[in-house]
């Protein structure tokens, strides 16, 4: 009898295994992002978001195997979207910056300069513009795509030349590299504007194509621009969002609720982690290009208000071509430029007046 009781418990013990192993689940995520971990937003996917899921997944039975496709080897910068948004990839880095023409809502910063330099104050304005506007997500949705959240912002943007700035009007007549919107910064200056990027910025320099380029310093140290390009006009055009953490929408629908909750959370401390560790970043960016011999060259309020006053009025125009759209763009400017000013944020220009 003994016996056989030993024989039943051995079999109610084995079939127990077999049910926790059949209730288990080990999902496969491919995470995406053009650039390299070389850069603080992927160097973070990697670690910070995917710590934090996994921490959240922790006793549920679920296992994540990630797999990474960074630096180009999936998608180029910019391609992320079509990767996400196809299903080959399920997680990864969009950076909204060079997707501007199916997503353009997402150029809010990048048409609104002379704002503040703190990426963490951008970023959390920006958040609460995303919260209040339906656009954002809704233009997002219909490209399949389901934002995390997540979002990074890029440390405030200079002016590095490889002629001397003392005035504003020296830069009258100079040819000027900037990415993609930030080519509008340049209008009523004088200067002719470029487009480009960090890929092409050294080059670019070199060869005599461009003269100075408009670039954050995180991206400057590492491209080691300084060595083509070493006065480093202070300008401080603004901290401008330029991404976010997003899932393909189908995969995303597909997950048990604790995985779904999982990814929000890990975008969630991406984002907090990320806005702590990139200002203190750009100011050893700062420190490290002046000793590697860059010259830095402060300006003044009145410099700064010169140049803001040459433009024509960017956000106004980006606005009207939302609204043609079908987007709320003066909406959009408005609530930004209030939070920015409800947040004490000195503005050089108010673009919404």
């Amino acid at each position: 009898m003994r016996l056989l009781f030993q024989k039943v418990l051995f079999s109610l013990t084995l079939m127990l295994l077999v049910c926790n192993i059949g209730l288990a689940q080990t999902v496969q995520i491919n995470l995406v992002a053009g650039h390299s971990p070389a850069f603080l937003w992927v160097e973070l996917l990697r670690t910070t978001f995917r710590e934090e899921v996994e921490a959240k997944l922790a006793g549920s039975g679920i296992r994540v195997v990630w797999r990474e496709f960074f630096g180009g080897s999936l998608a180029p910068v910019g391609g992320e979207l079509d990767a996400l948004s196809r299903g080959l990839a399920q997680v990864g880095i969009l950076p909204t910056l060079f997707n501007l023409d199916r997503l353009p809502v997402y150029g809010l910063t990048y048409f609104t300069p002379f704002t503040s330099s703190d990426p963490a104050t951008v970023a959390a304005a920006v958040d609460v513009v995303q919260k209040k506007m339906p656009a954002f997500r809704e233009s997002l949705v219909r490209l399949g795509i389901t934002p995390l959240g997540g979002g990074f912002t890029l440390d405030t943007y200079h002016l590095l030349t490889t002629f001397p700035v003392k005035d504003f009007t020296d830069i009258r007549g100079k040819r000027i590299c900037a990415p993609g919107p930030a080519v509008t910064w340049l209008e009523g200056t004088g200067a002719v504007g470029v487009a480009g990027n960090l890929a092409t910025y050294y080059q670019d320099l070199s060869t005599g194509l461009c003269q100075g380029v408009v670039v954050f310093l995180t991206g400057a140290l590492p491209a080691r621009l300084y060595e083509v390009a070493r006065n480093v006009v202070l300008v401080d055009f603004g901290a401008q969002f330029a991404g976010l953490v997003a899932a393909n929408n189908q995969w995303f629908e597909r997950q048990p609720e604790v995985l779904r909750k999982a990814l929000l959370a890990g975008a969630e401390k991406y984002a907090q982690e990320y806005s702590r560790i990139q200002g203190d970043r750009a100011k050893a960016a700062l420190a490290n290009i002046e000793r590697l011999g860059a010259t830095l060259v402060p300006v003044s309020q009145d410099f700064r208000r010169r140049w803001a006053f040459a433009m024509p009025n960017i956000a106004q125009r980006w606005a009207a071509d939302l609204e043609r759209g079908g987007y709320p763009g003066k909406q959009i400017i408005s609530v930004y430029m209030t939070e920015l000013r409800s947040k004490g944020v000195p503005l050089v220009r108010h673009w919404d007046r």
